[in-house]
């Protein structure tokens, strides 16, 4: 029986490609392109691959002979993968010490397993792409440039994209194996990506900071991380010189006017003195003080320390403005002539400073003067009209930047009447800097006020050591002292009158009770849970002896007679040159820029005494000491990608593997012999080579549409009309 074949496609040729045509020997295809009577030619509506018959099938190769390696590279690349896993789980927060089992780093043993699993799964895919062309070619009738680009996708990414257009006109699942192939670029940089160091705080046992703390402090192997806190204050103490003994009536106002008394047994000068109190008091009035300087003590071997919150007694400061009080006036006056040596009478002028030295060029003058005033405080700051009067700090002259009062009776303060743990308010008006710089005039200065105050506390402390810096924050405070706390029957009615003072101005008794403040409010119950202790004693003794040196540091050393004598009063002025020379604690307020921080680090400054004073004993916080490891840190969202990445190379491995087997042909992948042997005949392989030796073959290509043929288990690619098109549902 005698079949006609599909006319092939020509291409017009040149005569210089004709005459190589001629040149081309007629292959013999009588033999190849005779059909067999029993196969039916292709149908244009089924596809073009008979059901072999059962001496084929049981000639083809097994599955596991036609596919061991692919199977074997699939076990690879899985096993390498589970071994990647494996260690991403087994040391992901993991310290970068405890890998120890190899002389590989993790990362270099990860990079290793990743790359054995992207070259497994890259040879799978690239066999099954192989084979996907002779799949391709038998089921479909289809250009014969998609069999090229099969076998190109086979080699790498580029050749896939080049796939992927063939996919446009087709949709096949193929297309994974060609988009695996060009994901796989990505596969071992995003798993690199995975692995990260970081440093992470781990808390040491007590016995690893023992051990840590014995190299500097051999006598003390059982140390903690601790931090320094007041528990109980009590310092200084009654003098047994009888000098300084003895009975006083002190005598006050009731509140009908009758006079009341108490005997007082001691006096102010009988405490014995505490340096370590002076020295703070002194060192927090100092401008030169930083906060470092006012940090507790704690030691931290290891440089980072926590603690839990805790309490502890300190001394807190509170700062209030006062601006808006101040009431502004201007007049003119004339200065009484100044004859020196001596002192003005009634007729000193309105002026701060009124030290006649101060006023010596002034004498005679009809001059302006401003003065501002805050009438609730008694207190007044006024200068000359015009600039500032003073060539240098050492010279006498009028010019007052600053004036203050100073009181421990919170009844006596604009801010602090109810505050009855207060030891001591100062209220003051300042100049601004510009006048004493020189840069304004007095009538044009800015002035402002403001009354601060420093009183005991207790404190709730969060803190922390970071880098051998100390971070310590108050979170909670309480100053309301328990009553009856400091509280004797004997002069009960004068605390009523002196509204609750600390300061019983000099006359003492004994056995007042000690001073107790206790954390209770709202939140007591939650609070005491947490805290270790919830009230805190202060003795009569520590009282005196923080309100003496507080005192002192605030009377005139050399006071001379005049109206520039402030000793008792407890008003004073600076710089006050030309007259008695401020007190100590004065002049660190008038060489301060800022009185308000000032303020502050001289609470500091008590706190941390009276904090240090304890910091051998049982009070101090036990805290936990960290130390900073570096650890392996994997970030999962890395190994997505990778693992979808298998997971879609897997799938498609198995339905070429499955489809390969379905149609029961030959597993011929990547053969070069394999396609020589199933190489097009007659005038398709006449005219492919004409276009090869004129470089048409791509245009060949494109435009010959073909399909395998079977005939006797022989298989050839065959052309095919485009009529002949199979339509797919």
């Amino acid at each position: 029986m005698t079949l006609s074949t599909p006319s092939p496609q020509y291409i017009s040729l040149s005569p210089q490609e004709a005459l190589i045509l001629e040149r081309t020997p007629e292959p013999d295809t009588h033999s190849i392109s005779s059909w067999s009577s029993d196969g039916p030619p292709p149908s244009s509506s089924s596809p073009t691959t008979p059901v072999p018959p059962n001496d084929e099938f049981e000639a083809a190769h097994s599955f596991i002979h036609s596919w061991w390696l692919e199977l074997v590279a699939l076990c690879v690349c899985l096993g390498s993968f589970s071994g990647l896993l494996y260690l991403l789980l087994a040391y992901d927060g993991k310290p970068i010490s405890e890998w120890t089992q190899f002389p590989l780093s993790l990362n270099a043993l990860v990079s290793i397993l990743s790359g054995i699993s992207r070259a497994s799964l890259a040879f799978v895919i690239s066999m099954c792409l192989s084979q996907a062309k002779w799949n391709w070619a038998t089921r479909y009738i289809e250009p014969l440039v998609d069999f090229e680009r099969f076998d190109a996708a086979s080699r790498g990414p580029w050749g896939s994209l080049r796939l992927m257009r063939s996919f446009l006109r087709r949709p096949h699942w193929a297309a994974l194996g060609g988009f695996t192939s060009i994901v796989l670029l990505a596969y071992e940089p995003l798993i690199q990506a995975i692995l990260t160091l970081e440093d992470q705080p781990t808390v040491v046992s007590s016995t690893d900071y023992g051990s840590l703390y014995n190299l500097s402090n051999p006598q003390n192997t059982n140390a903690l991380a601790e931090i320094a806190r007041s528990s109980f204050l009590d310092t200084g103490f009654w003098s047994a010189y009888s000098n300084v003994r003895g009975l006083g009536r002190i005598e006050f106002p009731g509140p009908d006017g009758k006079k009341l008394f108490y005997q007082s047994n001691l006096v102010t000068s009988a405490i014995q003195d505490d340096m370590g109190l002076a020295a703070a008091i002194w060192s927090g009035f100092s401008p030169l003080v930083k906060t470092q300087n006012l940090w507790p003590a704690f030691t931290c071997t290891t440089g980072n320390c926590s603690w839990d919150n805790y309490a502890s007694l300190a001394v807190c400061s509170s700062c209030l403005d006062l601006s808006e009080r101040i009431k502004k006036s201007t007049r003119i006056i004339t200065v009484s002539e100044v004859a020196l040596p001596g002192t003005f009478g009634d007729d000193a002028p309105d002026v701060s400073n009124k030290a006649m030295e101060a006023n010596m060029d002034m004498g005679g003058q009809r001059i302006s003067i401003t003065k501002h005033k805050i009438p609730e405080v008694e207190l007044e700051l006024s200068n000359y009209h015009g600039k500032p009067r003073c060539p240098a700090i050492r010279n006498g002259c009028p010019d007052t930047y600053l004036t203050a009062k100073v009181t421990t009776n919170p009844g006596h303060t604009v801010s602090f009447g109810e505050l009855d743990t207060m030891l001591l308010a100062v209220q003051f008006l300042q100049a601004n800097e510009s006048w004493q710089n020189n840069q304004s005039f007095w009538e044009d200065t800015t002035v402002t006020s403001h009354e601060c105050s420093l009183y005991f506390c207790v404190n709730e402390y969060e803190a922390v050591v970071e880098e051998g810096i100390l971070h310590e924050k108050v979170v909670s405070s309480w100053k309301r002292r328990n009553r009856p706390s400091y509280h004797n029957k004997e002069v009960e009615q004068f605390f009523d009158y002196a509204n609750e003072t600390l300061d019983m101005d000099g006359a003492w008794i004994d056995h007042l009770s000690d001073l107790q403040i206790a954390v209770i409010d709202e939140n007591y119950n939650s609070r005491s849970k947490n805290l270790s202790q919830v009230s805190f004693n202060i003795t009569e003794e520590s009282i005196v002896s923080v309100l003496k040196n507080l005192k002192d540091g605030f009377t005139l050393q050399d006071c001379l007679s005049g109206p520039n004598c402030t000793a008792k009063s407890g008003r004073y002025i600076y710089p006050g040159l030309g007259g008695p020379k401020p007190p100590g604690l004065m002049t660190g307020l008038g060489e301060t820029g800022n009185i308000t921080l000032t303020f502050e680090n001289v609470a500091l400054s008590l706190t941390k005494w009276m904090r240090d004073r304890e910091f051998s004993s049982s009070s101090t916080a036990s805290g936990n000491a960290t130390t900073t490891i570096v650890i392996t840190h994997v970030q999962w969202e890395f190994l997505g990608f990778p693992a979808a990445t298998l997971a879609v190379g897997i799938i498609f491995a198995a339905l070429s593997i499955w489809d390969t087997q379905r149609i029961k042909r030959r597993a011929w992948k990547d053969s070069a012999l394999a396609t020589l042997a199933h190489a097009p005949a007659g005038a398709f392989k006449a005219n492919l080579q004409a276009a090869a030796a004129t470089g048409k073959i791509a245009e060949i290509g494109k435009a010959s549409e073909i399909t395998m043929q079977y005939r006797d288990g022989l298989g050839q690619l065959e052309l095919t009309s485009k009529e002949d098109r199979p339509r797919l549902s």
